[in-house]
């Protein structure tokens, strides 16, 4: 059988996008084949399993009756939409099957095409459902051609999945045959869909199906998650991957994570040094290390910490830090006492204080009133932090629980520590209200300024453009920044300079525009995008009465070879003569510019002054002609 490319054309465009990753996930994988399959209400009418060329029907009677249903014939696809005509849902389903079994592939299209028009959304699938089983057993190429782009996904996803269960049904081998020549994610998908249809096959005769094609694992997904044997298993695997460990595809990595799974179900995390062993040295098992514990999660979690902390401190990929602080933060979610305490159990010092912290931190943030209530039943060196988190927590709800807190607290660095997660956490939901707290409280009067810094950045952060607005509203101190123009530079900082640039011009006075500039051209510079910089440093140029020798510094220090290049485009000759006179103080001796570069800036350095001088002995002679 030869299907044609255009219709494998379907299926590829059928599985972009975002159901790459759920296929790629074992369990998703099974739970979204089987929910689009079973959960659709018109799937539910036909039985998709047919034997022989006919499709089964079920003569039983409607549930709560005994009255057996009476069988109508149709001619006529349209006939389906005349309800009065049918007992029930069931006796319809009888009559559409009826009138399929006596179709040919010349009736089936024209049913295609008229079922377009009935206004029954679900009667019109139900039928689409019918016509693609008929069309496998007459010719699967017709079947799969109906399955076009005119379909809805989901609805593709449905039919795709009632096309392979049938063809199954009706010629395993060629089927299969064909799935051989899909692309991955389609071939994942509609192998999927065979392997749950054949039921009546055994469990071993499905993993032969699901091996030929490479994906064994997803038979152990699919139909028995069960290794018997998996340090058997395992040695086969290896053996049988011996000569190609440095280009392993998804399925055999899948394979690998779910005899790991059995082997250490079975035998526990000692066995993973026996994994380990089997191995190239260069060949890693941290993708191996991390499906296995997402699979122990909900089954065993002290099982899966114990796996993740015990290849942690015997490998030296520091993925296993990152993966064993993923885990403890999952787990706390659901056990954070557990958790904590078997963090606290762990031998190596950084990791032991990394997987506390990191636990105690989730813990306060999705249960702080609790965690508050037992600062005292956790270690000494977790105090602090926990209470830290759970003000941060607490306070932008309840900023008055945090304020009665504060006189309980006797130690002053702990107290200010606690002031500062108060006003953080508070600035995030009522910035006027902790501003005026600030401004009031005679406790925190000597920090004012500072305390005032932290709501507006805290804001800043999570809110930006209202920190902005709320920063305009402030009083402007003489010789002092704006307050806009420290949040502007505040959310430069903390990496948003899309949002910086785009509110530059929103700045109130000439040495708070200068500041805001200069920090965001710093911070670009940082990012590598040196060409935005220089596009801002010549707005600055282009307004006189701006003081912009500190973002020329800025430029001059860490972008010289741009500021250079531009040298010729800076239209005003002091500015220059400034800038010559900066890089050639940053970078005489450093080796950046050659000799004749060098020269070029003592030139334009000597000229301005020449300049200068001329301009100075011009005005004086003026002056000198005017007294005369």
């Amino acid at each position: 059988m030869n299907i044609s490319k255009s219709a494998r054309t379907v299926e590829r465009k059928t599985f972009n996008g975002p159901l790459l990753a759920v296929v790629l996930t074992t369990t998703a994988l099974v739970a979204f084949v089987s929910g689009y399959f079973l959960s659709n209400s018109s799937v539910d009418t036909l039985d998709s399993r047919v034997s022989n060329g006919q499709r089964k029907t079920n003569n039983t009677s409607v549930a709560g009756t005994n009255r057996t249903n009476s069988q109508v014939r149709v001619e006529a696809l349209q006939e389906l939409t005349e309800l009065d005509r049918f007992e029930s849902m069931f006796a319809r389903t009888v009559a559409l099957n009826g009138l399929l079994d006596r179709a040919d592939a010349a009736s089936l299209q024209r049913y295609w095409d008229q079922v377009e028009s009935f206004d029954s959304l679900s009667l019109r699938f139900e039928v689409q459902q019918g016509i693609v089983q008929r069309s496998v057993v007459i010719d699967p190429t017709m079947a799969l051609a109906l399955i076009t782009d005119e379909l809805t996904r989901d609805q593709r996803i449905t039919l795709l999945d009632v096309f392979y269960r049938e063809w199954s049904r009706v010629n395993l081998e060629e089927s299969l045959r064909y799935v051989e020549k899909l692309d991955e994610d389609s071939q994942l998908f509609a192998l999927t869909s065979i392997l749950l249809e054949r039921e009546d096959l055994t469990v071993e005769r499905r993993r032969q199906l699901a091996r030929r094609l490479d994906r064994e694992w997803l038979a152990y997904a699919v139909v028995s998650d069960t290794v018997e044997k998996p340090e058997l298993e395992w040695m086969r695997f290896v053996d049988h991957n011996r000569d190609r460990w440095e280009d392993l595809g998804d399925s055999p990595l899948q394979m690998l994570s779910h005899i790991a799974f059995a082997w250490v179900v079975q035998d526990g995390v000692e066995v993973f040094s026996k994994m380990r062993d089997a191995l190239p040295p260069a060949f890693s098992l941290l993708e191996t290390t991390e499906i296995v514990i997402d699979k122990l999660l909900n089954k065993d979690p002290q099982l899966a910490f114990d796996l993740v902390a015990n290849r942690t401190q015997h490998e030296t990929d520091t993925g296993y830090r990152q993966l064993a602080e993923e885990f403890v933060d999952q787990w706390s979610k659901t056990d954070p006492r557990a958790a904590l305490a078997s963090a606290s159990d762990i031998t190596l010092r950084g990791l032991r204080l990394r997987l506390q912290h990191r636990t105690v931190r989730t813990w306060a943030e999705r249960d702080p009133y609790t965690i508050m209530g037992e600062l005292e039943t956790l270690p000494e060196h977790l105090q602090t932090y926990a209470r830290e988190w759970a003000l941060t927590t607490i306070a932008g709800a309840s900023p008055q629980f945090v304020l009665k807190t504060l006189s309980d607290i006797t130690d002053p660095i702990v107290r200010n520590n606690a002031i500062d997660t108060l006003v953080r956490g508070w600035a995030q939901q009522d910035l006027a209200g902790v501003l005026d707290w600030i401004h009031t409280a005679p406790d925190v009067a000597d920090v004012q300024t500072d305390l005032k810094l932290t709501a507006f950045y805290s804001l800043a952060e999570s809110n930006p453009q209202l920190a902005l607005e709320s920063a305009l509203t402030q009083p402007l101190e003489d010789g002092e920044v704006g307050m806009e123009g420290k949040v502007v530079a505040w959310i430069s900082h903390v990496g948003q300079l899309d949002v910086a640039v785009s509110m530059l011009s929103q700045m109130r006075d000439a040495s708070t525009t200068t500041y805001a500039y200069e920090s965001v051209i710093r911070d670009l510079i940082d990012h590598e995008d040196a060409s935005r910089a220089m596009d801002l440093l010549f707005e600055l140029c282009k307004n006189e009465s701006l003081d912009i020798k500190a973002p020329l510094s800025t430029v001059a220090h860490h972008a010289p070879d741009r500021l250079f290049a531009a040298l010729d485009q800076m239209e005003r000759p002091i500015l220059r003569a400034e800038a010559a006179r900066l890089l050639y103080k940053y970078h005489k001796d450093t080796g950046r510019f050659t000799t004749a570069q060098i020269t070029t800036l003592q030139g334009l350095v000597q000229s301005e002054h020449r300049s200068r001088l001329n301009s100075a002995y011009d005005e004086l002679y003026e002056a000198m002609r005017d007294q005369e």
